[in-house]
C-alpha cells in the first residue's frame, strides 16, 4: 500500500506543480531609456522616492545626463571630475 501511495505522489506531483504554474500570457512593455535624464547622489537628495517617481516632479541642482552613459562619464562631461585619460588625472 505504501509503494502505491508513493508512486502515486511520484507521479502526480509534477502534474500538480505544472498545473500550479503561471501560464498566461506574459505581455512585454518597452520603456526607452535613451534620451535626457538627470542624477544626483542619494547623500545629497533629500526628498523621498516617491516624490522624486513622480510625473510632476522638477529636479533642481541635479546633473544632467545623456543615457546611454556611465555615471563616470555623466561626471566628467558635467566638468565633475577631469577625464582620467588626458595626463595624470587618473591619479588625482
Amino acid at each position: 500500500m505504501k509503494s502505491i501511495v508513493k508512486f502515486s505522489l511520484i507521479i502526480l506531483f509534477p502534474a500538480l506543480l505544472n498545473s500550479c504554474s503561471d501560464k498566461s500570457e506574459k505581455i512585454a512593455v518597452k520603456f526607452p531609456l535613451s534620451g535626457e535624464w538627470a542624477f544626483k547622489s542619494t547623500l545629497v537628495a533629500t526628498e523621498a522616492g516617491e516624490i522624486i517617481s513622480a510625473g510632476s516632479y522638477i529636479p533642481e541642482s541635479w546633473y544632467p545626463a545623456t543615457v546611454p552613459t556611465t555615471v563616470l562619464s555623466a561626471l566628467i562631461k558635467n566638468k565633475i571630475y577631469s577625464d582620467p585619460w588626458v595626463g595624470l588625472n587618473n591619479f588625482k
